[in-house]
């Protein structure tokens, strides 16, 4: 796993410099920032922890039932 804190002025429409994280080439989600801390801080979070970076699913409701196809022909 190679993980990359990547630096990107544009300078078309802003002289800021944006930060954000890559994970082997692709980008991280939600990690753009034009605090150099924060993205370093969360870098060196994933570092230390590689297990940050599973996706966690929740489910959060659910239900099961049966649907007769009686009630769903159109009338």
């Amino acid at each position: 796993m190679k993980v990359e804190i990547i630096e990107t002025k544009d300078h078309q429409f802003s002289n800021e410099t944006w930060y954000h994280i890559e994970v082997d080439g692709k980008l991280l989600s939600g990690t753009f920032s034009t605090y150099e801390f924060k993205t370093k801080k969360l870098y060196f979070e994933i570092i230390s922890d590689p297990s940050l970076l599973k996706p966690v699913r929740n489910i959060l409701h659910s239900a099961e039932f049966i649907v007769s196809l009686e009630d769903t022909k159109t009338q």
